[in-house]
């Protein structure tokens, strides 16, 4: 290992804002510049600042579940059977949610601001909690990449001795 545990709450941190920057807020700056065009400022400033609060908060929640060791492990090619029925799920929540945004919550501008004030604050409290985990998740990749032969050939030179 080239770097101390303690530094692995900055590596995590890292993870966290390179996949933030370029799904967060270069998209929502770009599409500021283009709803300033065609919406009023006040319209395409709601749009914008729901939007980046909301996928701030997703990206939070994710993080946490992130597997194995991020940017390092292979991914997994065991195929997962109930991956067709979540994600139909997924679908229909996310047309229900789109349909109670249109009817209810973009209705007043009101309404967006402290929506995305609830899901710019869920994301602040999420994100550290999230990346605790996922510096806990790498540091337990880790042990067992570095540690299993280790303790392999450790279990042989014991075996080794007793004969």
């Amino acid at each position: 290992m080239t770097a101390p545990v303690t530094g692995l709450r900055a590596f995590v941190r890292g993870i966290f804002w390179s996949l933030w920057l370029p799904t967060v807020a270069a998209p929502h700056a770009i599409v500021l510049v283009f709803t300033l065009v065609r919406w009023p400022w006040r319209d395409a400033a709601a749009f914008v600042a729901f939007s980046a609060a909301l996928t701030s908060f997703c990206l939070a929640v994710f993080v946490a579940v992130v597997g194995g060791l991020p940017f390092a492990s292979p991914p997994r090619t065991s195929g997962n059977t109930a991956a067709f029925p979540i994600t139909v799920a997924f679908f229909a929540v996310a047309a229900a949610v789109a349909a109670l945004q249109n009817w209810l919550l973009f209705r007043q501008h009101r309404y967006v601001i402290v929506a995305s004030a609830a899901f710019a604050a869920g994301a602040a409290l999420v994100a550290p909690l999230s990346c605790r985990i996922l510096e806990r998740t790498v540091m337990f990749e880790l042990e067992r990449l570095t540690g299993g032969p280790q303790r392999l050939f450790q279990a042989l030179a014991d075996e080794t001795v007793q004969t």
